[in-house]
């Protein structure tokens, strides 16, 4: 669980970088504001079957 909090830091923080280089709109941007959405549901479904 932490691993997967560690990760979804990580790749928020890309994220934001990336989406201030690049636009918001970006096709890069999207795909890994995407990546990002599946890692917060995974976390989100880890803590309600706890």
């Amino acid at each position: 669980m932490k691993d997967l909090s560690n990760k979804i830091r990580v790749l928020r923080e890309n994220l934001a970088r990336m989406g201030m280089e690049k636009g918001l709109r970006h096709s890069d941007v999207l795909e890994l504001s995407q990546q990002l959405d599946i890692l917060i549901v995974k976390y989100q479904l880890n803590r309600c079957n706890r």
